[in-house]
């Protein structure tokens, strides 16, 4: 999957699996005078994995060097709702941002089950 992240904090995937989705998120990142970083999100997105539809709700926590560099993120699923109510996952974010637009793009690998 790989995730486009923009600045008005709206973010769309395009997946090449079995999971797709358009989220939100808000959080911090504390960016120290050497250009390493740790952030923290919540994701809220409305996800279709696996031909189910849904909310999932997700605890991202990563580190990296910004601005213009490698990041790296623990993503959790802590809540979900629809028909993906019950759904349980978790995996890693591996991305790069851009120093010139400030995007981000990356790759998740998340193992999801369905309790």
């Amino acid at each position: 999957m790989r995730c486009l992240r923009s600045e008005g904090q709206i973010d769309h995937v395009n997946s090449s699996g079995d999971f797709t989705e358009t989220y939100t998120f808000g959080g911090t990142v504390t960016i120290d005078s050497t250009g390493s970083a740790v952030y923290h999100v919540i994701d809220v997105c409305e996800c279709t994995i696996a031909g189910k539809s849904g909310t999932v709700v997700a605890d991202e926590k990563g580190s990296g060097n910004l601005p213009g560099g490698d990041f790296h993120a623990d993503v959790k699923i802590i809540k979900a709702f629809g028909d993906l109510a019950g759904i349980q996952g978790k995996g890693t974010l591996q991305g790069t941002q851009d120093a010139v637009t400030l995007l981000t793009s990356g790759t998740y690998s998340i193992k999801v089950s369905f309790g």
